[in-house]
């Protein structure tokens, strides 16, 4: 596969990183509270260099969402090129910024009544070998909030770029995160404590008209249809 990274900021350090080594009681105290504090199901990947033909798993959780999670919301083939595709792209990044980084993507899968459910992961790495290819890594998943499978987007909470992949071109492509207005941020922020337009008018002290002109750039901004669209692209591109 041929790279297109261009990572013009991100210019290579001759510097030995320093390994954190993670045990495995503190990796099962943290993946007990990270389960407490979230909806979806939480995994542990254990893939030290990615050239096995499987990626192993570990649940540490309960299964939340009806499903079979040893067989339908661990996608193993699916997982197994999604964490190759992302390897690939972090040894374009410099060793000692590749735990800023996480993946996502949406994939199909049967619940146990046999309907289709789309499904997320968001993988996140946790430490990495001495040779900085991802050793273990974080995996949350979760009910999608988009509408089809696919949306392999890697993004990192410290940088301004995120990175979708097209399949057809088997390339990474950058675009600028979405930036919201302060304006913009009180309003979504307002729809998800469940206030109407005439509240969210009222707390913020303007008009409801004002309201709808800021929701309708944001429609725009976000090219949604309405308010839950563009929550869900909120979420879905870690704009919130």
């Amino acid at each position: 596969m041929k790279n297109n990274y261009q990572l013009a900021t991100d210019r290579p350090v001759a510097a030995v990183v320093e390994r954190k080594h993670l045990d495995s009681d503190t990796v099962s105290r943290t993946i007990q509270a990270v389960t407490q504090l979230t909806s979806g199901n939480v995994f542990i990947i254990n893939n030290k260099t990615l050239d096995i033909p499987k990626t192993s798993l570990e649940k540490y959780c309960e299964n939340k969402h009806g499903l079979d999670c040893n067989n339908q919301s661990v996608n193993n083939n699916t997982l197994y090129n999604t964490c190759c595709l992302f390897s690939d792209f972090l040894s374009q990044i410099p060793v000692n910024r590749r735990l800023e980084y996480s993946i996502s993507y949406d994939f199909e899968i049967n619940d146990q009544s046999g309907k289709k459910v789309l499904y997320n992961h968001k993988i996140t790495p946790l430490s990495l070998s001495q040779n900085g290819r991802i050793e273990m890594s974080l995996c949350i998943a979760s009910v999608s909030m988009s509408k089809s499978p696919g949306n392999l987007i890697i993004s990192s909470k410290l940088s301004d770029i995120i990175w979708k992949y097209c399949k057809e071109s088997e390339k990474w492509h950058p675009e600028f995160k979405i930036k919201l207005t302060a304006r913009e941020t009180d309003i979504v922020r307002s729809y998800l404590q469940g206030y109407t337009i005439d509240e969210i008018a009222s707390k913020l002290f303007i008009t409801s008209a004002t309201v709808k002109w800021h929701r309708r750039k944001l429609f725009e901004k976000l090219n949604v249809k309405n308010i839950t669209e563009a929550i869900s692209c909120l979420v879905i591109n870690n704009l919130l």
